[in-house]
């Protein structure tokens, strides 16, 4: 099990630096070239033109694999959920510092761990430790957001 849990750890490290780098650009963007709603439509669309180029050699068979009404139904969900996540932080980032903005942005775990004890007991399991680190998480996010104030 521990030496599954690697790939996760680096793979969150990598989404880690690639979020801290695309909200330090988007500050620059949303405040001096464009609108937070055209900013978000072209980042989404280079995003999924990024993910395509990994994708396109399983696309049909993993069309065909998992095509399901449900599935649809969720994939559209996090869709609509992360097009809606990522242009309110691009207008947070257009009225508020890249310094406040991201830590407040970074609680979206107890999201997350809280739909997930809820949601797919069956599969996770949330325990105190991880309870704790989010809410030390939390602590960090409402401190920096006073010393701005």
């Amino acid at each position: 099990m521990k030496g599954r849990l690697l790939p996760g750890y680096l793979f969150s490290a990598a989404a880690a630096f690639s979020y801290g780098t695309s909200q330090v650009i988007s500050r620059t963007v949303v405040r001096d070239m464009a609108s937070p709603l055209v900013t978000s439509a072209f980042s989404l669309i280079f995003g999924v033109l990024f993910l395509y180029l990994f994708l396109f050699p399983t696309l049909n068979r993993q069309i065909r694999q998992r095509n399901s009404r449900r599935g649809i139904i969720l994939f559209m969900g996090s869709g609509v959920a992360a097009g809606v996540g990522v242009t309110s932080m691009y207008t947070g980032l257009k009225w508020a510092p890249v310094v406040v903005v991201s830590p407040v942005t970074a609680i979206h775990p107890l999201l997350a761990i809280g739909l997930s004890y809820f949601f797919l007991q069956h599969m996770e399991r949330v325990t105190w430790r991880i309870l704790l680190g989010a809410l030390l998480v939390v602590g960090g996010v409402v401190m920096i957001t006073l010393s701005q104030v």
